[in-house]
């Protein structure tokens, strides 16, 4: 606390002086509501945390970097308080019961993570394309289906994430510029559908460690492969096909195997004619369903 790493608001709260220095801040029950009507100049402030205090002390798992009471925030609340933490770095609002994209948070220009998980967004505005440093974005449990292709713009993006398993469906995602994401490592799930330039595309992202795809058809498979032998880095792969009927074609890997020979996860959903011939050369693998 004295090198303004971190400070309880419940010594500092009503001090102006003291706030305007402080970097981290964590208070416990912050409420949006209250931080909007506060007046309370918050620029200098990289992270944002509130907690709930039980008898035992902290609850970790509460822990938020921006977050507010669900029954009290509002959509206009949070562009208030956005507008005066223009240097955040990390925004999450897991669980907020937003039901768009706030628009204030595309002029956070230095974000980093942002997390609408379990939120009630149903899309991502064009304008996403200004947070040309983010790096992580976490779409989990939202009411999203499509991406617009300004996404591919966000070279600096590790980690897109959108569902949650290949059984809960996938976003629709353009793929005109999807090799641009060089820095991409964590792509979750993908609507491949009739659209086969995804699947040459995903060649271009070597560095994928984690890679889902959904709606794939068995005359897929050829380009499929294709792509997951230039990606020697992945370690979880989970693809599902159009429906319960249609045939998973993965057994176009040249042999012997050179990637994915590090796989550790693989998650099918689908038919299968027979066990593809390069499972068995997957020395890494500890998971399969």
């Amino acid at each position: 606390m004295s090198q303004k790493f971190v400070t309880d608001s419940e010594t500092i709260w009503c001090r102006q002086t003291e706030v305007d220095k402080v970097r981290r801040l964590s208070a416990p029950n912050l409420i949006i509501k209250y931080l909007s009507n506060s007046g309370i100049d918050l620029n200098g402030i990289r992270t944002l945390q509130s907690y709930k205090k039980g008898s035992s002390g902290l609850d970790l798992n509460v822990i938020r970097t921006l977050q507010g009471h669900k029954k009290e925030n509002s959509d206009s609340q949070f562009a208030m308080v956005l507008k005066t933490t223009r240097f955040l770095r990390v925004l999450d609002l897991q669980g907020v019961p937003l039901e768009k994209f706030p628009s204030s948070v595309v002029g956070l220009t230095l974000l980093k993570y942002l997390s609408l998980r379990k939120s009630q967004i149903k899309t991502v505005p064009q304008s996403i394309e200004k947070l040309l440093f983010l790096e992580t974005l976490d779409l989990k449990y939202t009411r999203v289906t499509h991406l617009p292709e300004e996404i591919c713009k966000l070279v600096r993006l590790r980690h897109l994430l959108v569902c949650n398993n290949p059984g809960s469906g996938g976003v629709t995602l353009s793929a005109g510029n999807l090799g641009a994401l060089s820095s991409i490592q964590n792509l979750s799930l993908v609507k491949v559908e009739n659209d086969r330039r995804i699947l040459k595309a995903l060649g271009k992202l070597i560095g994928l460690r984690k890679l889902g795809l959904t709606d794939v058809r068995k005359e897929d498979g050829v380009e499929l492969c294709c792509s997951l032998q230039k990606m020697e880095n992945l370690s979880s792969f989970d693809v599902a096909s159009t429906s319960k009927d249609e045939y998973l074609d993965l057994d176009h890997m040249q042999s012997p195997l050179v990637a994915p020979l590090y796989l550790e996860r693989l998650f099918l959903i689908g038919r299968l004619e027979r066990v593809p011939k390069w499972i068995p050369e997957l020395t890494s693998l500890t998971k399969i369903l």
